[in-house]
């Protein structure tokens, strides 16, 4: 089988996904190509030119029908060109896309099955609802009792939700000596958050994200024995992959998608919510009640998600 697959550029949690995915489609013997702006030498990866560079960019939106087409612009016409190319040439059985509508209108009316990636959060205007419209299948990498995206209610018949996707394997050991507080940007409000929590749990935290990102933060995470952390997809996915309790720290991104996420893992009572307040004693509360929940984390799926991706793709293949 031949795939296609394309990786928005913004963030990292996009690309390391698709990693996770496509390794599982090669290890089942397809022909797996990749297509995104920001790829890291990945096999079969065809870069893409950028579509947002230059200082001007005139009805980017097309009247509010896509997210990002910007009129005239030379390296949005180039890199839907070099997908539509590979199209032509190559015939795939179905095109990934995580995530972008524009990409997902034109693979469709190429005529091959599109599998949208779902993304939590407020997803209910109008280039949304288009790309979920075309969709053959609608690809959601949390847990079927999730509900972190509600606009996705209208397509149950064609959303599979295949649990958390994570890059470690699953293991409930709670051995580890790390603190973490992950994010790059501290909310409003909190002015000194490292120091808050280190008077309420009495101990030294180590930060990352932003200024003080390390190499060495898959082994960190191995051995945390808490995080406090953004709610992006992927952190959510190991957190439960490795049984580390959480205190959700949502940060602000469009559509409000880790607020959601967030909101989500508090309603199934997976996680804790951040407190909005500098108290030590309200954080102290907020580490006890994650750390009560952890041992819920089995309800996130992370076991076996990469090859129910797999799955799901394949089966919008064969229709």
């Amino acid at each position: 089988m031949r795939i296609g697959y394309y990786v928005h550029h913004h963030g990292a949690g996009h690309r390391v996904r698709a990693h996770g995915i496509c390794t599982a489609l090669r290890a089942r013997g397809h022909e797996v190509a990749v297509f995104g702006s920001n790829l890291d030498s990945a096999a079969d990866g065809r870069p893409l030119p950028r579509d947002n560079d230059g200082d001007f960019w005139r009805d980017a939106t097309a009247d509010g029908q896509f997210h990002w087409a910007p009129l005239q612009h030379a390296g949005f016409r180039h890199r839907m060109a070099i997908i539509a190319e590979w199209i032509a040439s190559h015939q795939p059985d179905v095109f990934v896309v995580d995530v972008s509508v524009e990409v997902t209108t034109m693979v469709r009316a190429m005529g091959v099955p599109v599998v949208v990636i779902a993304q939590p959060g407020d997803r209910d205007d109008a280039p949304h609802l288009l790309g979920y419209n075309l969709a053959s299948t609608i690809l959601a990498a949390w847990p079927a009792e999730a509900e972190p995206c509600a606009a996705l209610a209208k397509y149950a018949s064609k959303v599979v939700a295949v649990g958390g996707i994570s890059r470690f394997t699953d293991h409930s050991q709670r051995d580890g000596d790390r603190l973490l507080l992950m994010g790059r940007d501290q909310p409003e409000g909190l002015d000194d958050l490292p120091h808050t929590l280190s008077i309420a749990v009495e101990a030294t935290w180590t930060t990352l994200g932003g200024d003080h990102w390390r190499d060495d933060v898959d082994d960190l995470l191995q051995h945390a024995r808490l995080l406090v952390a953004h709610t992006g997809q992927n952190v959510v996915a190991d957190a439960a992959a490795l049984r580390v309790p959480l205190v959700c720290l949502p940060q602000q991104r469009p559509h409000d998608e880790q607020v959601h996420m967030a909101r989500e893992l508090d309603r199934l009572q997976l996680a804790a919510l951040a407190p909005d307040t500098n108290d030590p004693a309200a954080w102290r509360r907020a580490v006890e009640l994650a750390d009560q929940r952890a041992t819920g984390w089995g309800q996130w799926h992370t076991e076996g998600a990469v090859e129910r991706a797999a799955e799901v793709i394949e089966d919008a293949a064969h229709g």
